[in-house]
């Protein structure tokens, strides 16, 4: 059983087919000490994501002015702090479509949106489609019969 797993890890070693999950080379390319800074950030939005998540306490986190902060940030992951946390949202209200039946507007506020309208805008931005058609098309690639080739 050992050596199959071996034997699994080394030819995901060798192999050229893969997709890179850190695209934007966001952690590759941090220094150690650029990450002792931005890990505790990244925790506190983790944590706080669903909730209401303060610029300042994330600054502090990081022992920087909120300017500094905004700066570096954006310098770090490519991406603004409000960004960041928009993502997070939709990443798990995402989560929470595909696996849950609980209305949209439940799932918007437990994403920490503040408003229904707002998270169907930001959504529809990220997605190319509403929160509601999203699901429904998800529900339907699962229930879509599985085509087998017969030789």
């Amino acid at each position: 059983m050992l050596m199959g797993l071996i034997d699994i890890l080394q030819r995901l070693a060798l192999s050229t087919e893969y997709t890179l999950l850190d695209q934007n080379m966001v952690t590759a390319e941090r220094s150690v000490a650029e990450q002792e800074r931005i890990n505790p950030v990244f925790a506190y939005l983790v944590e706080n994501f669903r909730h209401q998540v303060s610029l300042d306490a994330a600054a502090g986190i990081a022992n920087m002015t909120t300017n500094a902060f905004c700066k570096y940030f954006k310098k770090t992951t490519r991406k603004t702090f409000m960004e960041t946390i928009i993502e997070y949202r939709l990443n798990y209200a995402i989560q929470q479509l595909v696996q849950t039946d609980k209305p949209i507007s439940d799932i918007a506020f437990e994403s920490g949106f503040g408003d229904v309208s707002h998270f169907y805008k930001m959504f529809k931005v990220k997605m190319h489609i509403s929160p509601l058609n999203y699901r429904k098309k998800f529900m339907h690639s699962l229930r879509e019969p599985e085509t087998v080739a017969v030789a």
